[in-house]
C-alpha cells in the first residue's frame, strides 16, 4: 500500500483533515503530536505541560497512488511538502524489542518480557497494551520512587485509576498485604490483568469510580490521575485511610499544586512534594 506524507500549516490541518473523509483513503495518521492542534486536543482542561509548540502539521495518508495523487493535485496551494512511500510490513514486537530496554527508577527496573531481568533490582514485567505505560512519564517514575519509599510491609494499598498496573504490581512486590487496583476503563483493566499474571501475583481488580464503592480501611493510597479527578477523590479518601495512613497523588503540573493543596490540606500533612519536569506527586499523611 502506497502512503503520503504531506506537510501543512498548522491553521489549514483541520480543515483538511475534515475534507479528506471525501475522499478513497484508506487511513490517516498524525506524524507531529506535539502540533498545536492535535496536542492540546489529546489532553483534559488546561492539563497540557508547558513548552513550545510547532506551526505546521504533518500528515501521513493511506491509500491507492492515483488517489493520493488527486490530493495532492487538489489542496497544492496549502501542501508545503509531499512525498510517497510505500508500506512495509513491520515485525513490530521485534522493533519492540530492539528499541525498549526497559527503564530504571531507583533500585526499581520496568521491564517488557522479553528483557531480562537484574540482579538486584526490584523487577517489574510490563507487557505494551491499551492501558500501557512504560513507567517513562515523569508522573509514573514520581509515584514509583514515592510508594518505594513510604508503603510499609503488611500493608493494606488502593492503587486508583491503575492503567497498566504498574504501581499495583511494585506494591505487591513491596509485600504490601492486600492490593485493591481500581480502573474505569475496561481495556486497561484487561491489559492490568494480564501484567499481574506475567509477576505472578495475586492482586484484586475492579472496575469503578475512583474510591466510592470501596469499605475496607487502607494504610496506603497511590492515585496518578488528573487534578479535578484527584479533587474529587478526597473525602473518600479521608475516610478510608488509617489515621498515619499515606496517600500518594500523582499526575500534578507546576500550575495545579496549589489547588490541590488546598482541598486536601485542611485534612491531611503535607510531608513531601517531589517533582521532576514540571510534574509533582504529593505525599500526604492522615
Amino acid at each position: 500500500m502506497e502512503y503520503l506524507i504531506i506537510k501543512v500549516k498548522s491553521k489549514n490541518a483541520e480543515k483538511l483533515e475534515e475534507e479528506l473523509s471525501f475522499y478513497k483513503i484508506d487511513g490517516l495518521e498524525i506524524l507531529n503530536p506535539q502540533d498545536r492542534m492535535y496536542y492540546e486536543s489529546s489532553w483534559q482542561e488546561d492539563e497540557a505541560p508547558d513548552q513550545p509548540l510547532g506551526e505546521e502539521a504533518v500528515l501521513k495518508i493511506y491509500g491507492e497512488k492515483k488517489e493520493l495523487q488527486n490530493i495532492v493535485h487538489s489542496y497544492r496551494d496549502i501542501i508545503l511538502l509531499h512525498s510517497y512511500e510505500k508500506n512495509e510490513d513491520k515485525d513490530w514486537n521485534a522493533l519492540w524489542a530492539l528499541q525498549f530496554k526497559g527503564i530504571k527508577q531507583g533500585d526499581i527496573f520496568v521491564r517488557p518480557p522479553w528483557i531480562d531481568k537484574k540482579e538486584n533490582y526490584i523487577d517489574l514485567i510490563i507487557e505494551p497494551g491499551m492501558g500501557f505505560g512504560t513507567g517513562s512519564h515523569e508522573t509514573t517514575l514520581l509515584s514509583l520512587g514515592a510508594l518505594r519509599d513510604y508503603l510499609k510491609p503488611k500493608a493494606y494499598v488502593y492503587d486508583v485509576g491503575t492503567g497498566s498496573g504498574i504501581l499495583a504490581i511494585l506494591a505487591k512486590k513491596l509485600e504490601a498485604s492486600f492490593v485493591h487496583a481500581i480502573e474505569i476503563d475496561e481495556m486497561a483493566l484487561k491489559n492490568a490483568r494480564v501484567n499481574a499474571e506475567l509477576n505472578n501475583l495475586d492482586i484484586y481488580f475492579s472496575q469503578g469510580d475512583l474510591l466510592s464503592n470501596c469499605q475496607y480501611r487502607a494504610d496506603l493510597i497511590v492515585a496518578n490521575i488528573l487534578p479535578p479527578i484527584l479533587k474529587r477523590m478526597k473525602d473518600d479518601a479521608y475516610n478510608l485511610l488509617n489515621p498515619g495512613g499515606i496517600l500518594l497523588l500523582s499526575g500534578i503540573l507546576d500550575k495545579r499544586v496549589e489547588e490541590v493543596l488546598e482541598v486536601y490540606g485542611r485534612d491531611f500533612i503535607l510531608k513531601e512534594n517531589r517533582s521532576m519536569g514540571q510534574w509533582h506527586v504529593l505525599i500526604l499523611e492522615k
